[in-house]
């Protein structure tokens, strides 16, 4: 794993390129080439001041192969004049000077090396109210721990739980049908007011993980959440952009409204994306076996107290 000296030590000229070959460091050259990197970006909005507060993640997954191609383009790409240091969606300074037409061209342009290379894309969303309405049923049912109820009380767990749950099983089954081991690194965005909840939900998904699916770990490098920062790591400024486009989409579709944006159009088509939503019937489900554990507990000390 590359430790902060090697990383501040980089060629910054070849730094995205060598900054996710990094990140497989260490491993045999067969596991190396073949290695997945899933990039996000969290977007975790509690205020409601002036949206309606989610919990959001967004990325893209592809092959390390891909994403040091996609680094190569995306770099000439932001070294074509005007000159950019970096690609952030809601920094429009990066663009001052250039009308709105030039920018969305330019933008369409980032957008095209997404498309170019075939990344995937992969989104979670969940509404602040839903949730906050499920925890506060959830935290007083009689069969849920302490521990459980502290894990829960950070959304960010259970999409973990659920994205890279699903992920890492259909991960796995690719690679007994075609014989192969591809091992996956998950990356995040250092986002710092989000880091500490993405850290902690991590790091419960994979202490659960490792009680009820220990096997899933084996096909994951990272046991623990690996941050960078996006201004430095070209795949994670791709993911802020469908980010921030994702989440305007959902501000609108909250009111009602389309979101015909030219940068969003092109994000949505041609590109796959698995979409994960935690509806109504996921919340039931997810009761009903927590109540089906408080059956079991109490059938378990009824045979306890009567042998």
């Amino acid at each position: 794993m590359l430790t902060p000296t090697e990383f501040r030590g980089i060629d910054q000229e070849n730094s995205h390129r060598e900054l996710i070959g990094a990140l497989f460091s260490g491993l045999p050259k067969t596991l190396r080439d073949e290695g997945i990197l899933m990039v996000l970006q969290a977007w975790f909005d509690e205020s409601g001041k002036t949206e309606e507060p989610v919990y959001l993640l967004a990325g893209y997954v592809g092959k390390k192969t891909v994403w040091e191609d996609f680094a190569h383009d995306w770099q000439a790409e932001l070294d074509h004049e005007p000159k950019l240091p970096y690609l952030h969606a809601r920094e429009s300074q990066l663009f001052k000077g250039t009308d709105a037409d030039a920018r969305v061209e330019r933008l369409l342009k980032f957008v095209a090396i997404i498309r170019k290379h075939r990344l995937r894309g992969v989104s979670f969303l969940l509404k602040h109210s839903d949730y906050r309405e499920f925890f506060r049923i959830i935290s007083v049912h009689p069969v849920i721990t302490p521990a459980e109820r502290r894990m829960m009380r950070n959304p960010y767990y259970l999409s973990f739980q659920y994205i890279f749950t699903m992920m890492l099983i259909r991960h796995g089954q690719k690679c007994a049908e075609s014989g192969t081991k591809e091992l996956l690194e998950i990356l995040f965005d250092d986002g710092g007011e989000r880091k500490q909840r993405l850290k902690i939900g991590f790091e419960n998904f994979v202490k659960t993980a490792k009680e009820k699916n220990p096997h899933l770990l084996d096909l994951l490098i990272n046991k623990g959440p690996e941050f960078r920062d996006d201004k430095q790591m070209s795949p994670l400024q791709a993911c802020d952009l469908f980010a921030w486009h994702f989440r305007r989409f959902c501000y609108e579709a909250s009111r009602g409204n389309k979101y015909e944006d030219a940068i969003w159009r092109a994000l949505r088509d041609g590109i796959e994306y698995d979409t994960y939503l935690f509806t109504e019937s996921d919340w039931i489900k997810l009761l009903l076996r927590l109540r089906q554990s408080t059956w079991d507990e109490l059938l378990k000390h009824k045979s306890e107290d009567n042998p």
